[in-house]
């Protein structure tokens, strides 16, 4: 069953999810594995990572098409439903509205993030937080999430917010040491009908 696509409630399609090791869920969607002005609409700029630099081994970009194999990939290994399509991936990465950020060993994919933006609006969504197995522990979820607040910031957006499963421990752990708010409770949230917390930060928040 596929899950609706909120890009689609605003201009040019956008979507939304997160996963859990770090990780989080997305609404009718997947889980994502750590494991939303017009400012909102003007192509998307190269995410400057100031506030938390990754290691230098790390290398946090801006997906193109040329990677949707990988991406693909690391779909299929992260989540086992309400998975995003090969199509889905590509008007990710075309859309202005929306940016796929990917990141790990020079050249290759260990994690992939997809944010949504509104025009005229002041907030981001974090829909989709991918980190693959082998590339756990190494900082590249944090560094990830940091490129994507780095992002929502420089499109003139004040707050970033997520869902995240309520059993996703490590998710939510993650989340909160880095400043995120716990907001409602999402009953149902999930495909398999699990539930979801909405937590929200403010991007002049300082990460800890």
């Amino acid at each position: 069953m596929d899950r609706p696509d909120p890009c689609r409630e605003a201009a040019p399609v956008a979507q939304g999810r997160s996963v859990g090791t770090p990780g989080c869920k997305r609404k009718r969607g997947r889980r994502v594995p750590v494991n939303a002005a017009q400012a909102c609409t003007r192509p998307n700029p190269t995410p400057t990572l100031a506030r938390m630099p990754p290691p230098p081994t790390i290398d946090i970009r801006r997906a193109t098409l040329a990677e949707l194999d990988p991406l693909l990939a690391l779909e299929q290994s992260s989540f086992t439903s309400d998975r995003i399509s090969r199509r889905q991936w590509r008007r990710y990465i075309e859309n202005a509205t929306t940016a796929v950020l990917v990141g790990g060993r020079p050249g290759g994919i260990d994690a992939a993030a997809v944010v949504f933006y509104r025009r005229g609006g002041h907030s981001a969504r974090l829909y989709s937080l991918a980190v693959a197995t082998r590339a756990r522990r190494a900082g590249l979820g944090r560094a990830l999430l940091a490129a994507v607040e780095a992002d929502a910031g420089s499109r003139g957006c004040d707050t970033l917010r997520l869902e995240v499963a309520v059993d996703n421990a490590a998710a939510i752990a993650l989340y909160e040491q880095l400043g995120y708010v716990r907001g409602e409770r999402l009953a149902r949230f999930y495909e398999d009908g699990a539930d979801a917390w909405r937590y929200v930060k403010s991007l002049s928040t300082p990460a800890s």
